[in-house]
């Protein structure tokens, strides 16, 4: 968030609306691409094998875009202080 406020010269209140708004545009685009994904696999004659790896993928990408933001707050490595 310091480095957004410096490099766009914005208040750190305003980096964190900027940060917010960056991530949630993030995970909308990732929701999109989710339904995409499902849409042209049921378009395909995949084996269950493929499509059971295909959603295993998915969801290990929903643990690690969740547990990021846990990961921060908890970990003391990104503290402002």
């Amino acid at each position: 968030m310091i480095v957004l406020a410096h490099e766009q010269g914005l208040t750190l209140e305003q980096a964190l609306h900027e940060a917010a708004s960056r991530i949630q545009r993030a995970v909308a685009d990732f929701q999109a691409a989710e339904r995409d994904l499902h849409a042209e696999l049921t378009t395909r004659p995949l084996p269950v094998r493929d499509w059971h790896a295909v959603l295993a993928m998915v969801d290990s990408m929903h643990d690690w875009i969740a547990g990021l933001p846990a990961y921060y707050r908890t970990s003391g490595r990104y503290c402002l202080a």
